[in-house]
């Protein structure tokens, strides 16, 4: 950050504008490769692209047989989506139903193994039975993946071998036709707006998002807010390439989707 102003009394700098780094370069596609991608009955074949983006956990508390993930599932087939995208935690470790138990004759806790084995089954179900291209991210709260950000793709869902399955890393950025994605299933928004500075700026989400893209990286804070678990040494591979067509965050803060000037969709 640069900061423009004026020193009248040689005692104190008076800031009148900070000037912030520009947006790294949208991606672009060639008009070939976009009548390609959208005319061709290889991919499109003129029809428009559909995409599904859902960020879990994907289970009531009161049990683990993914009935919401099951209904999703049901609306992407019924609307013939082309892509979905799962962010996870699949599996909260933190579900009242895998906790141990609480009394001497209480029921004890289910297999974690299971449990995803049941996710599994419904994913690989809907993937055979659709050309529906999914995407799967794990969370570091996923009982059985790494508790640590940023994440490698998780072998808990067991993809078997389908290649319209896709299991991806967290955060991950990757081609859907010409769109270039980048998407974190952890709530990076929250620990950002404890250290960033954002009042008086309009839109708070869009900044915070903005931050990210101007810093080129998932996590623009230094240091790194104790809220989110870590591993420096891999802090590189949450660097952005470019600025995506369509940036992703879940988070508990306010829900929202907007259009920016720079051309990312947020």
């Amino acid at each position: 950050v640069a900061l423009k102003g004026r020193n009248p009394t040689g005692n104190a700098f008076v800031v009148t504008e900070v000037i912030q780094k520009p947006f790294p370069p949208c991606p672009s596609t060639s008009l070939r490769q976009l009548s390609a991608f959208h005319e061709s009955a290889e991919f499109l074949g003129g029809n428009p692209m559909s995409m599904v983006i859902a960020s879990g956990p994907f289970t009531l508390n009161s049990d683990l047989s993914f009935a919401p993930l099951q209904e999703l599932l049901e609306y992407a087939k019924a609307t013939a989506v082309d892509t979905l995208v799962l962010a996870g935690p699949f599996v909260a470790s933190k579900h009242p139903l895998l906790q141990p138990p609480q009394a001497p004759n209480s029921k004890l806790p289910e297999d974690p193994a299971v449990v995803y084995e049941r996710a599994s089954t419904l994913i690989m179900k809907f993937a055979e039975n659709s050309k529906c291209k999914v995407v799967l991210l794990p969370n570091t709260d996923d009982v059985l993946c790494s508790p640590v950000y940023p994440q490698p793709p998780s072998d808990a869902i067991d993809c078997q071998g389908n290649r319209s399955v896709l299991c991806a890393s967290n955060p991950s950025q990757f081609l859907v036709n010409e769109l270039q994605c980048a998407v974190s299933s952890e709530d990076l928004l929250i620990p950002l707006s404890r250290s960033a500075v954002t009042q008086n700026v309009g839109d708070r989400i869009a900044s915070l998002a903005a931050l990210m893209l101007r810093n080129g990286t998932f996590v623009p804070q230094s240091p790194v807010s104790d809220s989110l678990r870590m591993d420096m040494l891999r802090r590189s591979q949450c660097d952005l390439e470019g600025s995506p067509d369509l940036l992703v965050l879940p988070s508990l803060l306010k829900t929202c989707a907007m259009v920016r000037n720079s051309g990312w969709l947020a």
